[in-house]
């Protein structure tokens, strides 16, 4: 993995937290995708996805998940240090992780847990 200069890793403020998990995503290349960077957890038909918000420039792990409760399995990953963020909230069809400030830096969204771990690429 390339290193990449540190900066500091924190959560955005707590107003910064996704309000419409279900939105579309704008990419750091400045396009709107509508498709997000998702891995499907093993074994199952719910996935896990990396999101980013231009406007905070941070980065979420969301699942579709209709298991157990996630809070321990679902987490954000900034991959160059480390630094993660779990489990906030659901709105009854999503979970999602807390946000990490990351400009620059890729992040990964992870299922860490049964049935199977699994984690998106670093984007």
């Amino acid at each position: 993995m390339a290193q990449i200069q540190r900066e500091s890793p924190t959560a955005g403020p707590s107003h910064h937290e996704p309000q419409h998990p279900t939105a579309p995503v704008v990419r750091r290349t400045g396009r709107t995708s509508s498709s997000v960077v998702s891995a499907r957890i093993p074994g199952t038909s719910a996935y896990v996805d990396l999101r980013w918000s231009p406007t905070c420039k941070t980065n979420w792990a969301r699942t579709n998940w209709n298991g157990e409760s996630p809070s321990t399995q679902l987490r954000a990953v900034q991959c160059p240090t480390g630094y993660t963020q779990g489990y906030s909230r659901n709105n009854g069809s999503y979970w999602w992780s807390r946000m990490i400030y990351s400009p620059s830096m890729g992040v990964s969204a992870q299922w860490v847990g049964a049935p199977g771990s699994i984690g998106t690429s670093c984007a």
